[in-house]
């Protein structure tokens, strides 16, 4: 009964409810944990298995040799490609930083940063991070 459809979700919305849910510190640290190895997961795909991986053209789109830049690639970069690209291949990373960082409600001025990407200034230099070697 509970394992069709959306049964589990429902049963686990109910175990959070019931549990106490942010005022239970054990479950807390489960759910975070499980949701630490959803993130470490889609950024192995950047990374660990980018050779291998279902996001092969993705990660050769984000690993440019700092050899292989050349004018025509500065010129037609855009933080809306590579924040779509974040969002196909991390898309639950992509959900925890919009919660930590981001605005319930997108108001947009003239001029100002859209909201949706503002974690890609994060996550930049977080992947080049990981995969690269480590030198300490």
């Amino acid at each position: 009964m509970f394992l069709t459809g959306d049964g589990v979700l429902s049963m686990m919305e109910l175990l959070w409810q019931r549990c106490g849910g942010l005022g239970n510190h054990e479950l807390m640290e489960w759910v975070v944990k499980k949701a630490a190895s959803a993130c470490n997961k889609e950024a192995s795909w950047l990374s660990d298995h980018a050779a291998e991986g279902p996001h092969l053209e993705d990660a050769q789109f984000l690993h440019v040799s700092s050899q292989d830049i050349n004018v025509y690639m500065i010129n037609d970069f855009r933080i809306h490609d590579l924040g779509a690209c974040y969002n196909r291949v991390t898309p639950s990373l992509q959900v925890i930083l919009k919660a930590i960082i981001a605005k319930d409600k997108k108001k947009m001025k003239p001029r100002s940063r859209d909201q949706d990407l503002v974690q890609v200034p994060l996550l930049s230099p977080t992947l080049t991070f990981r995969t690269s070697p480590k030198s300490f």
